[in-house]
């Protein structure tokens, strides 16, 4: 265990550490690589992937919130050992349909739903990604995949990934438009309900 990392060596340093110390626990049928994920709001996230070899699942874990921990005195190990049993337990038992995620372009239409974010604070993402604006927020493209324990996940629709099953912003928007209000009913009731189920 790498203990010599300083508190203050930066999250590019402290991923690299993460992502050495978890292969070596995960061993050779795994590859471990790290990430950088541009999320909603203009935010870079770090993460750490994990493979295991023949798989189609490769979750990620990211790091940013043990980066915090770490510089306020969580021992490394800890951290290493957490994100090491979060990842091999979605790795080793992944808690979702397999054969949703890996089927053909046409399968996958039935799953295109649509978000709204904010279009000024996401110029960078909104430049990757099939899109259209609507008032001060732009329509972006989803595809929806349930997973156990009743969790909900979701892959953002890329140009590139737009590209590869050959769906156009036009189709995207008329499948998001029938699918999104199928798969989540609307539902209107007061905030002070809400807050006390929360």
């Amino acid at each position: 265990m790498n203990k010599n990392i300083p508190k203050d060596c930066g999250i590019d340093n402290f991923v690299n550490a993460i992502k050495d110390e978890v292969s070596g626990l995960f061993g050779e049928d795994y590859t471990v690589t790290t990430r950088r994920q541009l999320k909603n709001n203009s935010v870079y996230l770090s993460g750490v992937t994990v493979k295991k070899e023949d798989s189609l699942v490769a979750p990620s874990l990211y790091v940013d919130d043990y980066y915090k921990r770490f510089q306020k005195g969580l021992e490394l190990e800890t951290i290493v050992r957490e994100i090491y049993e979060t990842l091999k337990d979605a790795v080793d038992k992944p808690d979702v349909d397999l054969s949703r995620i890996d089927c053909a372009p046409g399968d996958m239409r039935e799953d295109i739903i649509f978000k709204l974010v904010n279009t000024e604070r996401n110029r960078e993402l909104l430049s990757l990604v099939p899109h259209r604006e609507f008032l001060d927020l732009s329509v972006t493209y989803h595809r929806f995949i349930e997973m156990g324990n009743r969790a909900l996940g979701s892959v953002l629709i890329t140009n590139d990934l737009a590209k590869h099953f050959s769906l156009t912003e036009e189709e995207l928007f008329s499948l998001a438009v029938k699918n999104t209000p199928r798969m989540f009913k609307l539902l209107i009731k007061p905030l002070c309900e809400t807050l006390l189920e929360l």
